[in-house]
């Protein structure tokens, strides 16, 4: 039943925290309603996405900054939890997550009672609209970003749906980050994830197989597909 969910991309992230792999899945229709909420699926290391970042690409930046929108935080919720592991690799953590309402927040207790409690570790939350019983930021996670004006002396690594990408990386931008510091995703164009249904192909390139994590410039050598 589980590929049956992930077969549709929209409701469905994946997480890799200390040889468990998460599945999350949010209400974006009646078969997701079915399953809705974070669960640990399977043991081992089996999941990648944002996985491999840490080992390799990421640490030559000392200080992070992850941003997520809607179910694009299940994802990022693996770094983040390994530079958490290893604190004394990284700098300063900010962390910006939004989403259309509180009860849409992913993980919120872990954000609050443990992200938010660590040394250095600095999280900012918003939502769409305002409501009843949340005093926190209320706007799009793009404009959030601007309105934090955060120094371009870390790698930004952005997860979340293409609209809110494309304008958090303009900002970005504008804030003074270069494009060989910028990491994002196009894990929404997957189907099979093996590299043989052809859904994924950009250019020359497979998406699940050569990404779906790719550096800002290394995206711009791609055909204007996404």
């Amino acid at each position: 039943m589980l590929l049956q969910v992930a077969a549709s991309p929209k409701g469905f992230g994946k997480s890799f925290t200390a040889g468990a792999f998460f599945g999350t899945v949010c209400r974006r229709g009646h078969a997701c309603g079915l399953f809705e909420g974070t669960a640990e699926i399977l043991g081992g290391g089996i999941a990648q996405v944002f996985a491999d970042l840490p080992n390799g690409k990421i640490t030559v930046c000392k200080h992070l900054l992850f941003i997520a929108g809607g179910v694009g935080l299940a994802p990022l919720r693996s770094v983040i939890n390994y530079c958490r592991r290893y604190r004394d690799r990284y700098g300063r953590i900010d962390i910006v997550c939004g989403s259309k309402s509180r009860a849409d927040l992913l993980d919120y207790d872990e954000i609050v009672n443990e992200w938010a409690k660590d040394d250095n570790v600095h999280v900012h939350l918003t939502v769409d609209r305002a409501e009843d019983g949340w005093d926190g930021h209320v706007g799009f996670v793009p404009a959030y970003v601007k309105e934090l004006g955060f120094d371009n002396d870390r790698v930004a690594v952005l997860c979340g749906p293409p609209v809110m990408i494309k304008f958090t990386l303009n900002e970005l931008l504008a804030l003074g980050f270069s494009k060989e510091q910028v990491y994002t995703t196009l894990e929404l164009r997957m189907k099979c994830g093996v590299g043989k249904c052809g859904r994924c192909n950009v250019g020359a390139k497979y998406v699940c197989k050569d990404g779906p994590v790719f550096r800002l410039d290394e995206l711009e050598t791609l055909p204007d597909e996404y």
